[in-house]
């Protein structure tokens, strides 16, 4: 596409005919709207789950009204679904529904992507207070930018299900959501001058309470006299070119609450909130309010000023992934107990002053916490008076250390390490651990003894002295001697960096039950999967990456999704036999692969590659083959009685290119079609 490749087509939809006539497109296609009988019958099947659908033939003729107030547009149908099944199932409710969408016209009569607005405003309309402002707030975040949960857990559910939000993408690291566009702009729509997303250089509203200057490439944070003292929001994230706020600046903002400065180029806090926080008490008071401040990415800055801790109201406080640059925390932080979330809490080194873990068993609400700089915790005992096994509200929670490569196996530091770790054991309501740079050759025991029950989501990281892993979800036994899983619950598993790990211990069965993500990425020296990993058998999409050594993978029943890269050594792939969907890239000694029954999909990546291997004869099922190659390769591939072409002339489409991208075909069986750039090399017995 990006070198104009022959017979290329580029797909763009828009909620706006004039984007389209600005692009000068070749051909604009109307999408068309659902009919009424249509609409109808997804409002019908989706209510069908509560209600008998008997009952539900008593409301189709002002059913069908109110999916015809929708304008054929999915999203509405599907908003006024979320706000008919929070209501009681009677006639004058939903003939109460067809009027309000009677009363409500579009923003703009001549924009019919605003169609949609009336349905939006009646699911924003029926939200109690504290969700519509919730709801508000979220305008002044970007389009399509992701938000957190956090504590909002039941108010993002509730509004997710009434279609004002959605999901992003697979669970990673934590839940989130975001917003379609048409409800975005419903959000900006309703908001008054307190809730302003300032999209361009234009003056601000007088009596903006909440401000969002994000990603706008700002040289200097919007001016007090322009914004006023009585802004509750100040957002200024992703503007690198702010590196400082004029002096007592957020002193003056007396009513702040939510302060992100986030990936901006501030060095220092001394000039602004420093001083303030220094200061008298009365001085301190100015930020009493202050409830959340991120600084995330500030990779400039060297240290917070001691006052953070007097601002007794804060639950979110963030500094990741500039923690490591931290030299360390405030005094005090153990007088935060509202905190709910702490990313970036760096142990100070105890022979330049005191054991700051103390102050985290104060810290008895959070839920959120990531800690850096472990090696200063000398051990077991400094680690426990942080109490991290008495959060019971703790939901995820990260351990990192310097990274260190200079080590040798007999360095006391890595016993020590070793026994320190110990002591961090988690509450058993914890469900994402992340572990990463920790330089022992054996993790703690508390990974796998029955201490971490809802566990959901571990990863390791960059372990580089760890030789072997414990034995994961090793079976404990209950009270009538039944076995069971130490991890029942344990959905992803992660490991990246681990470049001494060499044996994985058996699994036993039933050991991880409901996992169905694995990802090893960048373990050079591992030999194998254990055998017993077959024994997952929710195991659904594995991924493995740099296992330089490792030469089969096999038996694994259950798995649909395989991604392999760089394994040079890899020779079998067999007995996977549900997988749907493979990606190799840059294996160059795969030889075997059996029992693939169900492949559909395979994408095969190495630009060596100058001839096709015997194994992709015995692919039978593929449906879709898509090709990087060598170009000498690729223009055999023109020739119908060629001997690479016939060894994939069974696969109904297939795509492939050059390394570069500059040459490609495509071809698909059924209806005949075959494209290429390729022309010069193309003769009268090609398959053109």
């Amino acid at each position: 596409m990006l070198d104009s490749a022959m017979n290329s087509r580029l797909l763009i939809t828009t909620r706006k005919e004039e984007v389209s006539k600005g692009m000068k497109s070749f051909k604009t296609y109307q999408k068309q709207v659902l009919s009424t009988n249509d609409g109808w019958e997804i409002l019908r099947t989706a209510l069908g789950n509560s209600v008998a659908q008997e009952r539900l033939q008593e409301f189709r003729e002002i059913g069908m009204e109110i999916v015809e107030k929708c304008g054929g547009l999915p999203l509405a149908v599907n908003v006024v679904i979320g706000v008919l099944i929070s209501k009681e199932l009677r006639i004058d409710v939903w003939e109460a529904i067809r009027r309000k969408l009677s009363s409500k016209a579009p923003i703009d009569e001549g924009e019919s992507s605003d169609q949609v607005i009336p349905a939006l405003s009646l699911s924003y309309e029926d939200l109690p207070p504290n969700l519509k402002q919730c709801f508000l707030y979220c305008s002044l975040f970007p389009r399509r930018l992701q938000s957190e949960e956090d504590d909002a857990h039941e108010y993002f559910t509730r509004l997710k299900s009434r279609s004002l939000l959605q999901d992003v993408p697979e669970y990673v690291k934590e839940s989130g959501g975001k917003m379609h566009d048409a409800v975005r702009n419903l959000a900006v729509h309703v908001c008054n001058k307190k809730y302003r997303f300032q999209q361009d250089s234009s003056k601000l509203p007088p009596g903006s309470r909440h401000l969002s200057c994000v990603r706008k490439g700002l040289l200097e944070a919007p001016s007090l006299k322009e914004m006023g003292k009585r802004v509750r929001t100040l957002l200024l994230f992703r503007n690198p070119s702010i590196t400082r706020l004029p002096e007592n600046y957020l002193g003056k903002l007396r009513r702040l609450r939510v302060l992100d400065l986030s990936y901006t180029g501030i060095e220092s806090l001394d000039d602004s909130i420093g001083k303030l926080l220094k200061g008298i008490p009365d001085s301190i008071q100015n930020l009493r309010n202050l409830q959340t401040f991120k600084l995330t990415g500030c990779d400039s800055l060297k240290r917070l000023p001691n006052g953070i801790s007097c601002l007794v109201n804060l639950t979110d406080l963030g500094v990741v992934p500039a923690a490591g640059q931290l030299e360390q925390m405030p005094v005090g932080m153990g007088n935060l107990v509202e905190l709910r979330i702490l990313k970036g809490f760096v142990a100070n080194d105890v022979t330049q002053g005191e054991n700051n873990m103390r102050h985290l068993k104060e810290l008895a609400q959070l839920r959120d916490l990531a800690m850096y700089k472990l090696e200063a915790v000398t051990s077991m005992a400094m680690a426990q008076e942080a109490g991290l096994k008495n959060m019971q509200k703790l939901n995820n929670l990260r351990l990192s250390c310097t990274p260190r490569t200079d080590l040798r196996r007999e360095n006391p530091e890595i016993q020590r390490i070793e026994y320190s770790f110990q002591g961090f054991s988690p509450p058993s309501r914890l469900e994402v651990l992340h572990i990463e740079w920790f330089f022992g050759l054996r993790f703690p025991v508390w990974i796998n003894n029955n201490s971490l029950r809802h566990l959901r989501w571990l990863r390791l990281e960059n372990c580089k002295f760890c030789q072997a892993l414990p034995p994961l979800g090793k079976a404990c036994f209950g009270g009538e001697t039944e076995a069971k899983s130490s991890l029942p619950r344990l959905e992803t598993l992660y490991f990246r960096g681990m470049s001494k790990w060499e044996h994985w211990s058996r699994l036993e069965c039933g050991a991880l039950p409901v996992l169905n993500s694995l990802h090893i990425v960048n373990c050079p020296k591992l030999r194998s999967l254990p055998e017993s990993l077959c024994h997952a058998t929710s195991l659904r999409q594995l991924k493995i990456e740099g296992a330089d050594v490792l030469k089969v993978i096999k038996d694994l029943p259950s798995v649909t999704e395989l991604m392999i890269s760089k394994n040079r050594n890899l020779e079998e792939i067999s007995n996977l036999t549900q997988l749907k969907t493979m990606d190799i890239c840059n294996c160059p000694s795969i030889m075997q692969t059996n029992f693939l029954d169900v492949l559909a999909h395979l994408k095969l990546d190495d630009s060596n590659m100058d001839t096709l291997t015997m194994w992709l004869t015995q692919t039978t099922s593929l449906q879709r083959l898509e090709l990087v190659c060598s170009l000498d390769l690729l223009c055999r591939f023109c020739f119908a009685d060629g001997e690479d072409w016939c060894k994939i002339s069974n696969i109904p489409r297939i795509e492939a290119k050059s390394r570069d991208g500059s040459k490609y075909i495509s071809y698909v069986k059924s209806p005949h079609s075959f494209s290429s750039n390729l022309t010069e090399n193309i003769n009268s017995s090609a398959l053109a």
